[in-house]
């Protein structure tokens, strides 16, 4: 009981800091199962026994002793960024994708300004009955009878790239090894479906909505769970009901596709409800087993996991072309992710996941406490890349300085770089953090980009 009481504590400080989530109901755990989910379980198997968040805490080598050593996720990175992530290499070309892009900017415009900056029900208000023109939806279809499969819509009203991102794909290789389509890192271990996140629980209070990435019936209904990060309260509390607020949809001819993790109170449909490609199912949200703000986007062919991006079953082999259910325009801008610089932030100590997740960093420092600790978060690490960071004192020289070789593929590792039990306060003034990545290439390492970020020691 006392655990229980002080990790809903916990949450609810992070709700009144507003990085966080909250626990509705008076701060009870309502965990209870909807009827009727029982045969979906049973179908496609909710939950992964090592879960959509299990971690793999192979640590990273220390560098030195001054130097903190880094910590390895293997499941979905937690983004959370300071300000936006870096989803893109330094001087972008012009994107061919700027008219789909601007369309959806144009609808998400529309659902922010419906109500007050500080309404966390904004887009739950506006989007109620409306059909929102994300990306693709113009193309999207049902399964046809002559056994063509659906045409999928984005299944989320965000700007990939922009405001959301691609942080886990199937898994689509067989055995307790993991690769996705592309044999990147960007999935684990028996991951049935495509995870597309938010940077933080800042943009998921503001309310981005959950869609219909094709038409079809709805025939699976699941809210009432929190948001709140499972490790607050344990994986076996909800172990069951992994998924979260869930929707299940029914595209004709064996085809299903089901809408994980959603918000708690935003579901729109009802079970039986006929929908059309676009139309608002809830909102990204945080429920379930996980530990970050996404949906979980998964396709079903009788009882059978698919990969949208290539049409092939769950474990069915990476590196395989396939053909793609996605319509052309979702296709281009759910492009395969690079690696990506998720979060990047100072602290007076070394910060666990679950602070790095709820982006506890400091604008300032005390002297006193004798510690700065520069924190990097990355997802989608490669073999033989390389990140290299560095803090600078005041005056310009260096004050810890880290480069760290990648071996082996990561789905996402976080390093905090620094010092800590300094034996003197360090000197005051502006502290500034840089990171670099770089790929091994034919050509030798290419830089894929680069990010700082200031503290004040006082």
């Amino acid at each position: 009981m006392m655990r229980l009481l002080a990790a809903i504590g916990f949450a609810l400080f992070i709700a009144v800091a507003g990085v966080g989530t909250h626990l509705a109901g008076g701060g009870k755990l309502d965990l209870s199962v909807i009827p009727g989910l029982e045969d979906v379980a049973l179908e496609f198997g909710w939950i992964d026994r090592r879960g959509p968040d299990a971690r793999d805490d192979t640590p990273s080598p220390a560098i030195d002793q001054d130097v903190v050593a880094g910590s390895e996720s293997g499941a979905d990175p937690n983004t959370t960024a300071p300000a936006s992530p870096s989803v893109s290499d330094s001087a972008p070309a012009p994107d061919p994708r700027a008219d789909a892009l601007a369309a959806i900017e144009e609808a998400l415009n529309g659902v922010e300004t419906a109500a007050g900056p500080d309404d966390g029900q904004m887009a739950q208000a506006s989007t109620s009955g409306a059909v929102l023109n994300v990306i693709g939806r113009s193309a999207a279809a049902r399964a046809g009878a002559d056994g063509t499969p659906p045409v999928f819509a984005m299944p989320v009203a965000c700007r990939p790239g922009v405001d959301c991102l691609v942080s886990s794909f199937v898994d689509m290789t067989e055995g307790e090894s993991y690769r996705d389509y592309s044999c990147g890192a960007l999935s684990y271990n028996d991951h049935k479906g495509t995870d597309i996140r938010l940077p933080s629980q800042v943009e998921m209070m503001r309310g981005y909505p959950v869609v219909a990435a094709a038409p079809g019936r709805v025939v699976i209904v699941r809210d009432g769970m929190p948001d709140a990060n499972f490790n607050l309260f344990g994986r076996d509390a909800v172990t069951d009901r992994g998924l979260g607020n869930v929707v299940g949809i029914d595209h004709g001819n064996g085809w299903r596709t089901y809408y994980g993790h959603m918000r708690q109170n935003s579901l729109k449909v009802e079970q039986g409800d006929e929908v059309e490609a676009g139309q608002p199912l809830g909102l990204v949200g945080l429920s379930g087993l996980t530990e970050f703000p996404h949906v979980h986007f998964q396709v079903m062919q009788d009882s059978t996991p698919i990969d949208p991006f290539t049409g092939l079953r769950l474990e069915g082999g990476c590196g395989i072309e396939g053909s793609s259910l996605w319509a052309p325009e979702t296709a281009a801008v759910l492009k395969y992710p690079r690696t990506l610089l998720l979060r990047f932030g100072f602290s007076d100590r070394v910060l666990n996941e679950p602070a790095v997740e709820y982006m506890l960093f400091k604008d300032e420092i005390d002297a006193s406490k004798g510690a700065i600790v520069l924190h990097a978060h990355l997802s989608g690490l490669q073999e033989r890349d390389r990140v290299e960071i560095r803090i600078y004192r005041p005056n310009g020289e260096i004050f810890a300085d880290a480069g760290i070789d990648i071996n082996e593929l990561s789905q996402s590792r976080t390093f905090p770089v620094g010092k800590k039990d300094l034996v003197e306060p360090p000197e005051t003034g502006t502290y500034r953090g840089e990171l670099r990545y770089f790929r091994q290439t034919e050509d030798g390492p290419q830089q894929l980009f680069e990010d700082s970020v200031t503290v004040e020691v006082r």
